[in-house]
């Protein structure tokens, strides 16, 4: 018997997240000077979105929706880190890098409210 994900949208997310984690590995510390929290983030972000993928809730059309927003925010990280690669030293790369904080921390968000979501239903049921 195949064990099939529930949800997509978060099996890309946390395909994703590996892919960031992987570029965060690469990256200088004089390009992204907290990388290891950035790391440790996304890795947190990771495990919730293992958890929360295997939840029936995240099928349901709110669950697809906040899922998705999960998914676009990680795939705007990993597309500006590959743009940091590219551009370490410009002055693009300083804007880059607040985006990249500014959207770790916006995909720390997102991984909340998928779990939130799939939790208050378990609580209600239990």
């Amino acid at each position: 018997m195949v064990n099939l994900k529930l949800s997509v949208l978060l099996q890309d997310t946390e395909n994703l997240c590996n892919d960031i984690l992987q570029i965060l590995d690469n990256i200088p510390f004089e390009v992204l000077s907290n990388v290891k929290d950035l790391k440790e983030k996304i890795d947190g972000v990771r495990k919730s979105v293992s958890i929360s993928m295997k939840k029936f809730m995240v099928r349901t059309d709110k669950g697809k929706e906040l899922s998705n927003h999960a998914k676009t925010t990680a795939m705007e990280i990993k597309e500006s880190l590959d743009e940091l690669q590219k551009n370490t030293g410009s002055e693009l790369s300083k804007n880059l890098v607040e985006f990249i904080i500014t959207n770790v921390n916006k995909l720390e968000k997102d991984a909340q409210k998928v779990e939130m979501y799939w939790r208050s239903y378990e609580a209600a049921i239990t």
